[in-house]
């Protein structure tokens, strides 16, 4: 089996996580060494102590997933 890194999004937002993705890429990872994903139930914004807790609690909950 082949280890892979998965990145991410805390904030929901399928527009940075496309972002995302292109600067994975442009950094050079091979596409099969990586995923990049966003975490659904997250805040869209996260601009406060509040929202980083809802994005790391929505987080946890889709680790599992």
């Amino acid at each position: 089996m082949t280890a892979k890194t998965l990145f991410l999004n805390p904030n929901a937002s399928r527009e940075i996580t496309a972002t995302l993705r292109r600067h994975i890429a442009r950094g050079g990872w091979p596409s099969g060494c990586w995923a990049a994903a966003e975490v659904e139930a997250a805040p869209r914004i996260i601009g406060s102590a509040a929202d980083n807790a809802r994005a790391e609690a929505a987080l946890a909950r889709a680790l599992p997933a």
